[in-house]
């Protein structure tokens, strides 16, 4: 259910940045513009964008791929901040489910027939710890160790008191 739901929202953000193509840029309009307004942080002003866009289909539609869009506005960014920042946010859109497919290969590891009664909690933890594990290596388990007995520590001496 959850997996449906990030494709649906994926193939909606990325439905937005189908006139940005070289192809297509002649049908980009003032929709488009508001679509990515809503989307790309940082646009200011729809309108502007759209002058931005107009003034650059003849340069894009020249160019081969996406790439060498980017490229281009690369080197014109201080002209066409608008534009630059929405195929800047294009190309660095995550568009895999890589994150999705290591947890569950995670959980595929951890919750075995030997551990199939396991709570959602305690399973929650595990597949966390299994994954952050370079985070949690890094860890020095003896100063965690002194921490937690100086904490003891005080609880015991409140209690007496």
């Amino acid at each position: 259910m959850e997996y449906n739901s990030y494709l649906k929202i994926l193939t909606e953000t990325l439905y937005s940045f189908r006139n940005l193509t070289p192809s297509k840029i002649h049908n980009f309009d003032e929709n488009d513009c508001e679509n990515l307004l809503k989307i790309v942080p940082g646009l200011d002003d729809g309108f502007l964008l759209f002058q931005e866009m107009k003034q650059l289909t003849g340069t894009i539609s020249k160019c081969s791929n996406i790439a060498e869009i980017a490229n281009m506005l690369k080197n014109n960014s201080k002209f066409y901040p608008r534009a630059s920042l929405v195929y800047q946010f294009m190309l660095t859109l995550p568009i895999t489910v890589s994150s999705n497919e290591r947890s569950f290969s995670k959980l595929k590891l951890i919750k075995n027939y030997l551990r199939s009664t396991m709570n959602n909690d305690r399973l929650f933890y595990l597949i966390i710890s299994s994954i952050e594990c370079d985070l949690l290596d890094a860890i020095d388990i003896q100063k965690l160790v002194d921490d937690w007995t100086k904490m003891k520590d005080r609880k015991i001496i409140c209690v007496q008191k």
